[in-house]
């Protein structure tokens, strides 16, 4: 890691600037994590970004709320998600390996995933209830042949051919209800 690196872009311009984590158990490399550069509510839906990997302006907590300490595992899920998706605060993605994201903490461990998915939910139901019929499909969205799909789908005769596919398929299949 080297943070010298990340100081040139802590000048102001954006709100939050995140990196790359590396991922460890033990002291011992597992894998690098790499968030996207544009983040989105889908994102936000499937993933967040690790705190350890961003530099927030203080300015933005005292703006809208600090981390909400009731949360064990989500309170800067809720945060980032409120602020970038929601206010949509300027951001940076920078390419540089910031933190090591330890893997033996809450946050990562199997047997808390059900306390993570209910704060979620909380979170979710706080900030975007509106959106509480579509909860299901975004998680369709954050699928990967859902993203290969809409991969296809930019290029013209590949997107075409699918599409001839898909209706011979459909042709087989039980009308949909709407």
């Amino acid at each position: 890691m080297d943070l010298e690196k990340i100081v040139m872009f802590l000048d102001g311009k954006y709100n939050i600037v995140y990196g790359n984590s590396a991922f460890v158990r033990n002291n011992i490399f597992v894998k690098f994590s790499y968030p996207p550069s544009k983040l989105s509510f889908i994102h936000f839906f499937n993933s967040g970004l690790n705190h350890q990997a961003t530099f927030i302006k203080k300015e933005l907590f005292e703006k809208y709320f600090y981390y909400n300490e009731s949360y064990k595992i989500a309170s800067d899920w809720e945060f980032f998600m409120y602020a970038i998706c929601m206010m949509q605060e300027p951001y940076l993605y920078v390419n540089q390996t910031i933190c090591n994201y330890d893997l033996t903490g809450i946050s990562s461990d199997f047997s808390e995933k059900s306390l993570y998915a209910k704060e979620r939910n909380e979170i979710l139901n706080k900030h975007v209830s509106f959106l509480k019929d579509d909860f299901d499909k975004f998680k369709d969205l954050g699928d990967k042949r859902v993203k290969n799909i809409l991969y296809i789908k930019k290029h013209k005769i590949a997107w075409k051919i699918l599409k001839s596919f898909s209706k011979i398929i459909l042709f087989f299949l039980p009308k949909r209800q709407n």
